[in-house]
């Protein structure tokens, strides 16, 4: 899921920034075939989150974020405050 979701963002920044000359956001979704692609995408996306929020129990998700926090550290959340 981190994977997919690092990827979709990744595209949709690239396109953004102009990495696919022909290509803007505004012109994907003017596009019926680009239309559909983003939106199954993001369909795609919640589809995974749902599977998850169905088959992995709450107090499992939460050892499995506590644990990816402390193998990775805790983020620097206030930063920029």
């Amino acid at each position: 899921i981190y994977r997919y979701t690092q990827d979709l963002i990744r595209f949709l920044d690239d396109v953004e920034e102009g990495v696919y000359i022909q290509h803007t956001i505004e012109d994907i979704l003017m596009n019926v075939d680009g239309k559909q692609l983003v939106t199954e995408a993001f369909y795609l996306y919640a589809l995974q989150l749902t599977l998850l929020d169905d088959y992995i129990e709450g107090p499992v998700r939460e050892r499995i974020l506590m644990a990816y926090f402390r193998y990775k550290g805790q983020p620097d959340l206030f930063s920029e405050v």
